[in-house]
């Protein structure tokens, strides 16, 4: 698909990626205004706004949302970026067609550069504000480590990386794109890339790059990432990743939260932070390891002999792992019942909700020695 084809009309990948990242951004600027009084949105492959079927990608979309609060109108700053003047143009045009658009007390701002350098030299010069910066170029060019690490060394800034796993996988030992690799993933590390990765099957290929990259991404400022899939159509390999980058805790909660959201569960109710068109999901979730049938033992494993919150459970617990909150609580409940732990106050004391006991966050739960859950 060439790139002007790709703004024809909205696919449900692009539809779905759209909505992750403004859900998040609404979530996340709830709690950056609680304390700060400007924050950013930064989209660097911004598109045109909007496809040729009228439905809204991203920079129109945070327009809108910033529109609907009024606490944003006087403390968002926005700048969006695309290399094609022709999608910067319509873009610019969109914007001042917007209804209300002059209630924005800082009016967004369009720009037609190449992404390269002179972002990165941009970000390390200033101070930046609170921002979540957005990078989805069209293939991989301008994506680099580089660029990421000046945005994520300020504090409260955040990434959100629309990574392409099948442009990637076979530029890995191209050559001709050599460099590109390099400031994607640094050179050492293609060179591991590779030597992991030769005779691989495709899957494994793409599960060994988005391993790499992630751990690239972790090396600095004791980062969180956060990788969400996209499978191909009528494929049973992944096309892209969204990958979200930061140092906060709970950013990556309420991130895994938006992503469980967007994708398909599995039949225990663990978020495979995946989506596949819906005609196909039935098919492929049950392809799925069952995680949640070893997070008893795993939870009872880490905290043996503590005495912990539930929150306080989750909050240690969940880095790095797929379950959400919901899947501590339904397995704390399982483990009580097996009178594997012992739980403050107990179930006699404790209300129901829909006939289901409840597990309140601020409950305590009590864990002795090292023991199987059962299940």
């Amino acid at each position: 698909m060439a790139q002007q084809d790709f703004f024809t009309s909205q696919t449900d990948q692009s539809r779905v990626k759209a909505d992750i990242v403004v859900k998040y951004f609404s979530a996340w600027a709830t709690i950056m205004l609680k304390r700060n009084s400007r924050i950013a949105f930064a989209d660097l492959f911004s598109g045109p706004g909007i496809y040729e079927d009228g439905n809204l990608s991203v920079p129109l979309l945070i327009i809108e949302n910033a529109l609907k609060n009024p606490e944003l109108t006087s403390c968002l700053i926005t700048l969006f970026n695309d290399q094609k003047k022709e999608y910067a143009e319509k873009l610019q045009l969109k914007l001042k067609e917007t209804p209300n658009i002059h209630a924005l007390t800082h009016q967004p701002r369009v720009t037609n550069d190449v992404v390269g350098q002179q972002f990165v030299d941009e970000f390390n010069r200033i101070k930046l504000i609170p921002a979540i910066v957005f990078l989805d170029p069209w293939g991989y060019k301008g994506l680099s480590l580089n660029l990421i690490n000046s945005v994520i060394q300020h504090p409260k800034c955040e990434c959100i990386i629309f990574f392409n796993i099948n442009r990637i996988n076979p530029a890995i030992n191209n050559p001709m794109v050599e460099e590109l690799m390099y400031e994607i993933f640094g050179k050492e590390r293609v060179s591991s890339i590779r030597s992991r990765v030769d005779a691989e099957q495709s899957q494994k290929r793409e599960t060994i790059i988005i391993e790499e990259f992630s751990i690239a991404l972790k090396e600095k400022y004791g980062r969180h990432v956060l990788p969400f899939k996209f499978k191909f159509d009528n494929k049973d390999r992944i096309s892209h990743y969204l990958v979200f980058v930061t140092k906060h805790r709970l950013g990556y909660q309420i991130m895994k939260d938006v992503m469980a959201s967007a994708g398909y569960t599995d039949i225990d109710g663990v978020p495979t932070l995946a989506y596949y068109r819906p005609e196909d999901s039935s098919q492929v979730i049950f392809n799925f390891e069952r995680p949640y049938h070893s997070l008893g033992d795993s939870i009872c494993s880490k905290f043996t002999g503590t005495t912990l919150t539930v929150k306080q459970i989750y909050e240690e617990h969940n880095l790095g792992t797929p379950f959400i909150k919901k899947n501590y609580k339904d397995k704390l409940l399982e483990l009580e019942k097996h009178n594997k732990i012992y739980v403050t106050p107990d179930a006699t004391n404790r209300p129901f909700y829909r006939g289901k006991l409840t597990m309140g966050d601020n409950v305590k739960v009590r864990f002795l020695e090292r023991i199987s859950d059962g299940k």
